[in-house]
């Protein structure tokens, strides 16, 4: 299973931390040839938001190809827990792939933000005074004032956009990705697993730090995106922080509920099994108690109680540390910009 981002890494022999910096650097490059040939280099190498997103650049490319490798192998890990044959198995993880690394429907929805945005910014260039002041204000808090003065308006939306489209494609096939191992863990947490609890438990917590990561790496990118866009709370800064939160706690929360599920189902398989095993014997099982009506009760009864403790035992994959990271990752774009508004003031 893998990404369109795993061809570049793929093709240079080089750990994937450095090509994904090297990648970020090839779009500061051709950032920074455009704005010299337009005369604004100064302007551009003076605007802290184009090192913010060449840093996010970085950081999703990073973190898709990590996440895409411990994927890879977290899957091959746990092909012999699932009650399918291995043909099945691999036509469901080949499936999954094609969804995810759809890098045609990646292309049309990162079109949809650089369509809308491209216009508004060309209209803030043109009409400041209006369209900063009474629609967009937002946005005169995202670029210096050097932005907003001169005439060289097509110019500066031409390098506006530049640095608009990697990181519109980047954050939307992300999402998009995220969305997609969401629904494929989902239908993977619904296939039979071997009727051994805890050690199915054990071995399925390899999801559940892929979770964590993904949760994290993307509360990071979220966190970017909100330290530029906004000066201060607002309607418009919660409904983005809370939306975007909501992407990674489906994220975490699916899996995690829907493998739940299956051990309780499994819990319950082996509950009346035994069931009807010890009824054969004379003895009634239930879950919370033991019922004897046979010679020697103390002797049958530990051994029932033996049988059934491990059915007693928890069904998540989850940790309560697990929760307290997840919920740190979840709340650092808020933190972020309560910090930023303390320090800089809501002001225009």
């Amino acid at each position: 299973m893998g990404l369109w981002t795993d061809l570049p890494f793929r093709s240079v022999d080089l750990h994937y931390f450095w090509i994904a910096i090297l990648l970020a650097l090839g779009v500061f490059g051709a950032g920074s040839c455009v704005s010299w040939w337009f005369a604004l280099y100064e302007l551009y190498i003076e605007t802290l938001a184009v090192y913010v997103a060449i840093f996010g650049i970085a950081w999703v490319l990073w973190a898709i190809r990590r996440g895409s490798l411990r994927l890879r192998n977290i899957l091959v890990d746990i092909v012999d827990l699932f009650l399918m044959p291995a043909d099945e198995y691999k036509q469901l993880i080949n499936n999954g792939a094609v969804r995810i690394a759809d890098i045609r429907r990646s292309l049309l929805w990162s079109l949809v933000p650089i369509v809308i945005v491209s216009p508004l910014v060309y209209l803030a260039f043109r009409y400041p005074d209006y369209w900063l002041t009474r629609w967009f204000p937002t946005l005169g808090r995202i670029l210096p004032t050097g932005w907003y003065n001169g005439d060289r308006w097509l110019e500066k939306t031409i390098l506006f956009v530049l640095i608009l489209v990697p990181v519109s494609f980047l954050s939307v096939s992300c999402g998009r990705a995220i969305a997609m191992y969401t629904v494929f863990m989902y239908r993977l947490g619904r296939y039979d697993l071997v009727p051994m609890p805890e050690v199915v438990r054990f071995r399925l917590r390899c999801i559940t730090k892929l979770d964590a990561l993904i949760v994290w790496a993307w509360s990071v990118g979220v966190m970017l995106f909100v330290i530029i866009l906004f000066r201060a709370f607002s309607v418009v800064s919660w409904v983005f922080i809370v939306c975007t939160a909501l992407v990674g706690v489906a994220a975490f929360i699916v899996p995690e509920y829907s493998f739940h599920k299956n051990l309780e189902r499994m819990y319950g398989s082996l509950l009346s099994g035994l069931r009807a095993m010890y009824n054969d014997y004379g003895l009634a099982v239930d879950r919370d108690r033991v019922r004897l009506n046979v010679d020697d009760p103390l002797r049958r009864g530990e051994m029932v109680f033996r049988l059934l403790q491990p059915l007693k035992l928890d069904t998540w994959l989850l940790n309560p540390e697990d929760v307290f990271r997840i919920s740190i990752s979840l709340v650092s774009s808020s933190v972020a910009l309560a910090l930023k508004s303390i320090v800089i003031g809501p002001g225009p």
